[in-house]
Parts: structure tokens; sequence; C-alpha cells
């Protein structure tokens, strides 16, 4: 009955990842239809940047740039 107990829950937490990768996929998306409204990018535009970018973390040694989309960019 423990081996049934512990393969229900893994099965659990394998459906609960499949559903947050399903979501994430959906964002994913809708973000790159609303990308390709925008076409070519030639000057800053604010609303563009708050729309894409989650957080910048500045450090002595490195830049992180963190996009909504969870991707990191490092420098």
């Amino acid at each position: 009955m423990e081996r049934f107990d512990k393969a229900n829950g893994r099965l659990e937490e394998i459906k609960e990842q499949i559903t947050e990768r399903k979501a994430r996929g959906q964002q994913i998306e809708m973000f790159l239809k609303d990308l390709e409204k925008v076409g070519v990018v030639d000057q800053f535009d604010d609303d563009l940047f708050l729309a894409l970018v989650e957080g910048i973390e500045v450090g002595r040694d490195k830049v992180v740039v963190r996009f909504k989309d969870g991707t990191e960019v490092e420098s």
C-alpha cells in the first residue's frame, strides 16, 4: 500500500507540472502574438519594455535582465 501511495503522490505532482506547463505555453503563445503585432521597433517604447521585462538586477560584476516569460539574460 505504501508503494501505491508514493506512486499516486508522484502522479499528482506530474499532473500539476503538466497543467503549469500548458498554462505557460498559452502565455508564451499570447506573448508571441502580441509581439508580432508590434513589428519592427526603431525607438524605445515604455509600454513594450514594461510588457516584456519583469526586472533588472544590477550587481558589481554582472547585470541580469529577467523577462516576464521566465527567460534571463546575463551580461
